[in-house]
């Protein structure tokens, strides 16, 4: 278990690694991060959402160039969706560095 680290980290690292076999991100990657509350789930694309407005939105922003090194979070709250992004190398180092850590014989 990775204890230290964000629980979003861990999620969006656990989603991306599932979600491309461990390999690097292919053009047109589209995955983001669904978090609700306590819970949160790896949707592959933004095609899933219904409300038109809110889907072209985010196609939009997750197909600019710069997009491609990022992660997408939406955040549901009960009246708004909130869309943070976090720099993939960010995600990667926290979660690498705590399995890195984790691998250390503890000191008895």
């Amino acid at each position: 278990m990775l204890g230290n680290t964000h629980g979003v980290f861990k999620a969006l690292y656990n989603g991306y690694k599932n979600s491309t076999g461990g390999g690097e991100c292919e053009k047109g990657d589209r995955g983001l991060l669904w978090v609700k509350g306590d819970l949160c789930t790896w949707v592959e694309s933004p095609e899933v959402f219904k409300n038109q407005e809110f889907r072209s939105g985010l196609i939009q922003a997750m197909n600019c160039p710069v997009a491609r090194d990022l992660f997408f979070v939406a955040v549901e709250t009960p009246d708004k969706v909130h869309v943070i992004t976090y720099p993939r190398s960010r995600v990667f180092a926290e979660v690498e560095k705590e399995i890195a850590s984790l691998a250390k014989p503890s000191p008895e």
